[in-house]
C-alpha cells in the first residue's frame, strides 16, 4: 500500500514538473514601454496587468512581461499620481512564443514617434501594439536622450 501511494506522488510530481516546462515554453513576452517624454518627466503613473498592481512605469522605461497565451488587459493609471494624460487601457489577446511591444504615449507620438515632438505630451495617454521595428528604433531613441533606459522584468 505504501508503495503505491509513493508512486502515485512521484507520478503526481513528475507530471507537475512536464506541466510547468510546457508552460514555460509557452509563454510569451510583452513588453510595455515608455519612450523618453519632456513633458512628463517626473511624472509616473502605475501600470496593473491583467488587473494586478506591477508598478510604476517611469519616463523613458519599460517592464517585460512572461505571460501564457490569451486575453490580457493593461491598464495605465496616474490618477493617485500627478500623471497628466490620464488612464489608458488595451485588451489584446497573445499567442504562444511570440512578442508584443505595448507603446505608453498620447495621440500624436503613438504612429509616428519623432523626438522634437517627444516634448509636448498635449493629450490623453494611448496604449498601442507596435510593430517589434519600430519599438526598437524608439527605444534606440530615447536610450541617446538619456544615458539609461530602465528595465523591469516581472516573471
Amino acid at each position: 500500500m505504501r508503495i503505491r501511494l509513493l508512486y502515485s506522488l512521484i507520478l503526481v510530481l513528475l507530471s507537475s514538473n512536464i506541466l510547468s516546462a510546457q508552460e514555460t515554453q509557452q509563454k510569451s513576452k510583452v513588453f510595455v514601454y515608455r519612450p523618453a517624454s519632456f513633458g512628463t518627466i517626473g511624472q509616473a503613473p502605475w501600470i496593473y496587468f491583467d488587473d494586478v498592481k506591477k508598478g510604476q512605469l517611469n519616463n523613458n522605461s519599460y517592464q517585460i512581461f512572461n505571460v501564457l497565451p490569451g486575453k490580457h488587459k493593461i491598464v495605465i493609471d496616474g490618477s493617485h499620481t500627478e500623471w497628466s494624460p490620464g488612464r489608458a487601457e488595451i485588451v489584446f489577446r497573445t499567442g504562444a512564443n511570440k512578442e508584443y511591444f505595448v507603446r505608453l504615449g498620447t495621440p500624436g507620438q503613438v504612429d509616428d514617434y519623432n523626438p522634437g515632438r517627444a516634448a509636448s505630451t498635449l493629450g490623453t495617454a494611448v496604449l498601442k501594439i507596435v510593430d517589434s521595428k519600430l519599438a526598437q528604433k524608439e527605444v534606440d531613441i530615447t536610450s541617446d536622450q538619456f544615458e539609461f533606459f530602465r528595465p523591469h522584468i516581472d516573471n
